[in-house]
């Protein structure tokens, strides 16, 4: 990569643009909601939710005085009782709560009606009820997990198994419950754990179920069957799945029990990404609970893991966890269970963790500060040079903007610096003088005064001639076979692993048009071979599959 040109103007809008992501600014702290040793929890909290209105919802196994579970509100002064003091009548543990767009606040887990079926109960502003009647629920087991989407659907899963005694997901549509795919269709062998669903609707589940090769997988329901994420059987996962969450470029992340060892003990906990393609594991920490993404586009984790001495919640920057608040920050003494964020980009977090007078409590973490709000940034071909363009409608705050480029996509490196207008709407170029040839990534890093950071979206270009070189076979297992569509004199060949690490470097010499890559020492998953020549940069993937 050569020096960019970079030119800038100022600019007016006069319409309305849709964002397409938030460069927003991280200057925040934990605290305990409601004030320092203010909570009265005497219980382990479970289950978290926030709505429009900023009000915040806990439950778990916290009981009134008259010894029913409940449903905890802040309404931004106190904690309270949803419905009044001592008006719940759940008849045990409390394991998840969601709220939909008009506010409705939906709650399920282990408690059951008159009959003793498990149902979901709603809170309507006024009055809790059960969803779809009193006493007409015919779930047979507990309630692990809910979701609600933009249409006013709710979803719920867990133990609840069919005449054919196979989980599934029930999906409420505004009049019953039914299973999603039809009576009686559902192939889950054990309890549903966690549902999420992607920017284009599709619906996915894991949990405690495997396929029949004895691997726990992520379910895929596209709308009209479900299938495993990945193909049949392909799934390695060797323990049980807790959480599930998408992005907005609609990868799956999942997390759990499972390790990326032989055996369950022999390995490390991971989070593991599904690009489309592909499972990448993204770190190695201990066991996580639970997974999110808030507004901005941002991975969270949380569980077990520590930094050393405190539990803390992890937030996903680049492919790496970066604990949340600053290294060695979290308050957190013991398991993090659940978190959520806000449409404010606050994060919410409870579980077992206590505060100074021995009471669980919710944590939240408060970001200060505005954003930067960027509108768009693309990257076009012209000519011989890739030109990249990114227009925003506020700066307060901003001190610069990094270019950064990538020729996989996962890792990047610095390309050059701009300096921020810092107020008003502004249009940026640069001009990439040198690309390589394929495909070429790029991004931003918004950076504040502070020196907090957070990255745009990746935008990428395919650049000229992207097949200077083949390789066969590919996906390959010990040995890769590059063949180059003319003769070269010199060249470098370079193995990056999607950490952006050279895990192979080779020179050539001497005209050939062919070289058998020793990939023996690669471990199974996807590369990029980058070849450096007298004519350019070309860079190809590679699937190593052992």
């Amino acid at each position: 990569m050569q020096h960019l040109n970079f030119r800038f103007s100022f600019v007016f809008l006069t319409t309305i643009f849709t964002l397409n992501f938030w460069v927003t600014k991280i200057n925040a702290q934990w605290s305990e909601l409601g004030g320092t040793n203010s909570s009265t929890f005497n219980r382990s909290l479970t289950s978290i939710t926030t709505d429009s209105s900023g009000n915040v919802y806990t439950a778990g196994d916290i009981v009134n005085n008259n010894g029913y579970f409940y449903v905890g509100k802040w309404n931004g002064i106190n904690w309270t009782e949803l419905g009044g003091i001592g008006s719940s009548t759940f008849n045990n543990w409390i394991n998840c709560l969601v709220t939909d767009a008009n506010g409705n606040v939906y709650t399920a887990g282990n408690f059951t009606n008159d009959s003793g079926k498990y149902y979901v109960a709603k809170w309507d502003g006024n009055n809790w009820s059960e969803l779809g009647g009193k006493n007409m629920s015919t779930f047979n087991s507990g309630i692990m997990c809910m979701l609600t989407d933009i249409s006013g659907n709710v979803y719920a899963a867990g133990g609840i198994s069919n005449s054919k005694n196979k989980q599934y997901v029930a999906k409420w549509n505004g009049i019953s419950w039914v299973e999603l795919g039809g009576l009686n269709t559902s192939t889950f062998n054990s309890s549903i754990t966690c549902i999420t669903k992607d920017s284009s609707g599709n619906l996915f589940a894991a949990g405690y179920f495997k396929n029949s090769k004895g691997k726990q997988y992520v379910a895929k329901w596209n709308g009209n069957i479900w299938s495993e994420l990945g193909g049949t059987n392909s799934s390695t996962f060797n323990n049980d799945i807790l959480s599930l969450t998408t992005d907005k470029s609609s990868n799956v992340y999942a997390s759990g029990y499972f390790t990326n060892g032989t055996s369950v003990s022999s390995g490390l906990h991971y989070v593991a990404k599904w690009n489309g393609n592909n499972w990448i594991q993204l770190g190695g920490i201990n066991v996580i609970y639970c997974l999110i993404t808030d507004i901005g586009g941002t991975v969270y984790g949380a569980g077990s893991f520590t930094n050393g001495s405190k539990n803390n919640v992890a937030r996903l920057n680049d492919s790496i966890w970066q604990e949340l608040g600053g290294a060695s920050s979290s308050p957190f003494n013991s398991t993090v269970r659940t978190i959520v964020p806000d449409v404010n980009g606050n994060v919410y977090a409870s579980g077992s963790f206590t505060n100074a007078s021995g009471k669980r409590y919710v944590a939240k973490y408060t970001i200060t500060g505005l954003p930067v709000k960027l509108i768009n940034i693309s990257a076009i071909q012209d000519n011989k040079d890739i030109v990249i363009n990114w227009l925003t409608a506020r700066e307060q705050n901003t001190s610069y903007f990094i270019l950064q480029h990538s020729i996989y996509g996962t890792s990047f490196k610095n390309v050059d610096t701009v300096k921020a207008i810092g107020s008003g709407a502004n249009a940026y170029e640069f001009t990439d003088n040198k690309p390589d040839k394929g495909i070429n990534y790029y991004r931003l890093q918004s950076v504040d005064k502070d020196g907090s950071s957070t990255n745009s979206k990746v935008v990428s270009v395919d650049f000229g001639e992207n097949q200077s070189f083949s390789i066969i076979p590919n996906p390959a297992k010990d040995f890769a076979s590059i063949s180059f569509s003319k003769l070269v004199d010199k060249a470098t060949i370079e193995v990056y692993d999607l950490t952006g690490k050279a895990v192979i470097t080779k020179s050539l010499s001497g005209n050939t048009n062919t070289y058998k890559l020793n990939t023996q020492s690669l471990k199974s998953g996807l590369y990029v071979i980058k070849v450096t020549t007298a004519t350019g940069n070309y860079n190809e993937k590679l699937l190593i599959s052992k």
